[in-house]
């Protein structure tokens, strides 16, 4: 039961990870945010990582990819996946 109080009061860092299509300029911390069904929502996110998904066995199929690390401050349902997209990240 502690911890249910932990996240309301923002006790609790949520950190998660991503992989995304492309390679984002990002070489700090970025800060995206637009609003998800009409409520302002924020995710911090930051390349941890460059470099080619096999997409299959054969290698000259291989896309670039990242492996980002995404901190949401808001907690909005599909908010990293819908903040990196619009990015132009998916």
């Amino acid at each position: 039961r502690p911890w249910r109080n932990l996240c309301p009061s923002r006790r609790v860092n949520k950190r998660y990870h991503a992989l995304v299509l492309g390679h984002p300029p990002w070489d700090e911390e970025v800060c995206l945010d637009g609003p998800i069904d009409g409520k302002p929502s924020e995710t911090f996110a930051r390349v941890v990582k460059r470099g080619r998904w096999a997409a299959s066995p054969a290698p000259h199929v291989a896309r670039e990819a990242a492996l980002v690390e995404a901190r949401p401050t808001t907690g909005r349902t599909h908010q990293i996946r819908l903040h990196l997209s619009g990015a132009g990240y998916p």
